[in-house]
């Protein structure tokens, strides 16, 4: 049993070749993971994308069933997997009403609002998220209410509600992030060679993109 599982949803719920998944997460996930296992929390990164992009026998309620937490947290990194991520959601919620969902990334960010319409979806880190999530998690854990916690958005009592945006981190505390955890990704042996070559992993010196690709958007 986990405090926090963070997922990388597939694109589509079911078994699909290589490649068609997305299967590469985003890099902040380690970060994230990483500040929550700092603060004592017991953290695990299941990449379903990769699973499903690898197992012809994968089921998607089958694998969840076996990933228990008190929190899970899905990435909306890339607009392609709006459906995995609304599938994965609703799925936990069906297996564990209890259990709370949180979705954050870049794409969760522009959507929050639709998001938390989403009975399967109970709040959305908006911008950077590692000292979001902490306090989110924390906030969860002690049954207290979410109005102070900066960069969400959330749904109480029916509606949707905006906390005031948190302020980007500095230079000096995004140095203090540690990307090199691997253990805390399950099968990260696998997920480091997905490249079909030597195991490779991206490892970010910066925050932000000076390019805007039309396949990422990440400036």
């Amino acid at each position: 049993m986990y405090d926090l599982v963070l997922i990388h949803p597939p694109r589509v719920p079911r078994f699909a070749p290589e490649g068609n998944q997305f299967a590469v997460m985003p890099v902040g996930l380690m970060s994230l993971a990483t500040e929550l296992k700092h603060a004592g929390y017991q953290v695990r990164i299941f990449n379903l994308g990769m699973e499903a992009s690898i197992n012809p026998n994968f089921d998607l309620k089958s694998r969840l069933r076996k990933i228990e937490a008190n929190v899970y947290g899905i990435d909306f990194q890339w607009f392609v997997h709006a459906y995995g991520v609304s599938v994965v959601a609703e799925t936990i919620k069906s297996l564990r009403p209890s259990a709370k969902v949180v979705v954050g990334g870049m794409s969760a960010s522009w959507f929050a609002s639709e998001l938390c319409k989403e009975k399967y979806v109970d709040a959305v880190v908006i911008g950077e998220g590692e000292q979001t999530l902490k306090e989110l998690v924390d906030r969860w854990e002690r049954s207290k209410t979410l109005d102070e916690v900066k960069g969400i958005a959330y749904r109480d009592g029916g509606k949707v509600r905006f906390t005031p945006p948190r302020p980007p981190v500095s230079f000096e505390v995004f140095s203090t992030y540690d990307f090199t955890m691997l253990n805390l990704i399950d099968d990260y042996q696998a997920y480091l060679g997905m490249g079909g070559k030597a195991p490779n992993f991206w490892l970010p010196i910066a925050r932000g993109c000076p390019y805007n690709c039309t396949y990422c958007g990440g400036s």
